[in-house]
C-alpha cells in the first residue's frame, strides 16, 4: 500500500503544474487515502490548483479542498439532519466548509436540482433546467463534478460553473448507459433565461 501511495503521489508532483483543476472521486475502493488528500491538496496549494472532491462519506476527509460535490442524501447522512429549507442547506454548506476549508459546497439534489452554498452564507438553488424523459441517471454525478470543475479551472464564477453542470447532467441523463456530451450541446441547451432562488 505505502508503495503505491508513494508512486501515485510521485506522479502527482510531475503533472500537477500542468493543469487548473485536480478531481478526488472517491469510490471506497482504498485508493483515496488520507495521505493521497494530503498530498493532492499541498500539491494543489503549491501550483494555485482548485481541488474538487467528489465523495459519498467521510466527508470531512477532504480538508483543504476548493469544493466539493455530494449528493443530498449522503449530505443528509453526514450532518445528521433532513435538508428541508434554505436555512437547513446553509447550515450544512457551511458544517462542511467549517470540516473541509472549502470556499463552496455544491449539493446535488436530482430531480430537485442543486444547491450553491458558499462562504458567508451565501446560498443559491439552481433548478433543472433541461427537464425531459430521464432514461438513465448512470453518471450524471459524474457529469456534473467534471463539468463543475472544468468551469472552475476555466475561470467560471461557482455558479456559472454549477450552472454547466447541471446543464450537463440533464443532457446525459436522456441517453442510455454512461453517455457523455459535448461543449456545443451543453451551449444550445443554456437557457437564455435563468431564474434562481437566491
Amino acid at each position: 500500500r505505502d508503495e503505491s501511495e508513494t508512486k501515485l503521489i510521485n506522479n502527482l508532483k510531475d503533472i500537477i503544474a500542468n493543469y487548473d483543476a485536480v478531481i478526488i472521486s472517491d469510490y471506497h475502493i482504498g485508493t483515496i487515502t488520507d495521505r493521497i488528500i494530503e498530498a493532492v491538496t499541498n500539491l494543489a496549494k503549491e501550483h494555485s490548483v482548485k481541488v474538487i472532491a467528489d465523495a459519498q462519506k467521510n466527508l470531512d476527509r477532504y480538508k483543504g479542498i476548493y469544493s466539493m460535490t455530494p449528493n443530498l442524501p449522503d449530505t443528509q447522512k453526514h450532518v445528521g439532519f433532513y435538508l428541508k429549507s434554505k436555512e437547513d442547506f446553509i447550515r450544512a454548506g457551511n458544517i462542511l466548509i467549517d470540516q473541509t476549508g472549502a470556499e463552496n459546497i455544491l449539493i446535488t439534489c436530482g430531480d430537485c436540482g442543486m444547491v450553491l452554498v458558499e462562504k458567508g452564507d451565501k446560498y443559491t438553488h439552481i433548478p433543472v433546467f433541461n427537464k425531459s424523459k430521464v432514461f438513465d441517471v448512470t453518471g450524471a454525478g459524474d457529469t456534473v463534478t467534471a463539468t463543475y470543475a472544468l468551469g472552475l479551472a476555466s475561470g467560471a464564477k461557482p455558479i456559472e460553473a454549477a450552472i454547466i453542470g447541471n446543464v450537463a447532467a440533464g443532457i446525459v441523463i436522456r441517453q442510455f448507459g454512461c453517455a457523455t456530451t459535448t461543449i456545443e450541446e451543453i451551449q444550445r441547451e443554456i437557457p437564455e433565461e435563468i431564474n434562481l432562488d437566491f
